[in-house]
């Protein structure tokens, strides 16, 4: 019979092992009917990516366990406990809810990233009603000491430290008031689609609600200093509400050939453009480097013919449903 120490200790194994490989010491197990189905240790830093934590890790061996023995994962994980030897972070806390483990068991919480309770409680946030039951602080200085033996030690992957500027905190705060309006005309969405890179059939698409600000107005361009430039004309190549830029094809000789980007948030009127629709517009760098330039205080002057025009008032009825392949 293995108990929850025995698969405790076995957790901490793990972790010990990412330890002595230089991997952020975490180690994860998955039991299900006293027996075993998954393990697993960070591998961040092998596979250099940043989404193989230990839960990732013990879940894909789990997927196999249960495909080689002809169960329903669906089935095994109602009756699966996961231990982990630290708090599950955000992204891993959802994968468990998603997967609807019966229990989890972890050790220290993780006070950066969290997903049960310590940063965000992904369970409450999202209404899962799995995991039924969360056990927390099980040997908690046991990992805490881990953790501390390997950032004392140093991450040897980690990059090189820059040299610290002196920062001029009243500059900033002038900036993020004076640019205020830029968060708040960043379109609105209901949810943020998230689909594992992986192409196994266990790996499903979430459609978790989105953090973003509720509420998101439209708000007049930011880019005054370009008031005075030159007008120039242009037609309209692309543009999607949903992403909420778009391009413009210079008519004029200024830049020769090549697109301007266009944000939502500098298109003035009560109509959205739509391909094709000739406007005139101004340009202003886009900062933070100011080596391109983007079209602002954008103008329709004719619209395009046969097309229903719909206002910004409107909800979206063509969502763009292809990739922006502009470079």
């Amino acid at each position: 019979m293995l108990s929850e120490e025995k698969c405790f200790e076995e957790a901490f194994t793990l972790a010990r092992k990412a330890l002595s490989i230089g991997e952020v010491p975490v180690g994860c197990v998955l039991l299900y009917e006293n027996v075993i189905i998954g393990r697993g240790h960070n591998r961040v830093n092998f596979y250099k990516n940043a989404c193989r934590h230990a839960e990732m890790e013990a879940f894909d061996e789990a997927f196999l366990w249960c495909k080689a023995n002809c169960f329903s994962f669906n089935d095994v994980f109602l009756k699966t406990t996961l231990f982990v030897t630290c708090e599950p972070c955000m992204m891993c806390a959802a994968l468990i809810c998603k997967m609807q483990l019966k229990r989890v068991v972890y050790g220290c919480p993780n006070d950066r990233f969290g997903g049960f309770g310590s940063v965000l409680d992904v369970k409450e946030t999202f209404g899962h009603t799995f995991p039924s039951e969360i056990v927390a602080n099980y040997r908690k200085d046991e990992s805490v000491k881990l953790l501390q033996i390997f950032y004392e030690s140093g991450n040897p992957n980690a990059p090189e430290p820059k040299a610290k500027r002196k920062k001029n905190t009243r500059a900033i705060n002038k900036v993020l008031m004076d640019n205020e309006a830029v968060l708040n005309s960043v379109p609105e969405k209901d949810v943020l689609q998230c689909v594992s890179a992986m192409h196994d059939p266990h790996h499903r698409c979430m459609n978790p609600p989105s953090p973003l600000i509720t509420k998101r107005e439209r708000r007049p361009s930011l880019c005054e200093r370009a008031a005075s430039g030159p007008v120039h004309y242009g037609r309209v190549r692309y543009f999607c509400r949903e992403r909420g830029h778009g391009y413009i094809t210079p008519l004029d000789q200024n830049p020769a050939g090549e697109d301007i980007f266009v944000h939502i948030s500098d298109v003035e009127g009560d109509y959205a453009p739509h391909d094709g629709d000739e406007v005139t517009y101004k340009l202003c760098p886009i900062p933070p480097k100011f080596e391109k330039m983007q079209a602002v205080h954008v103008v329709l002057r004719n619209l395009v013919a046969g097309v229903k025009h719909e206002r910004w008032d409107q909800p979206i009825s063509h969502p763009c449903h292809t990739p922006d392949s502009h470079p």
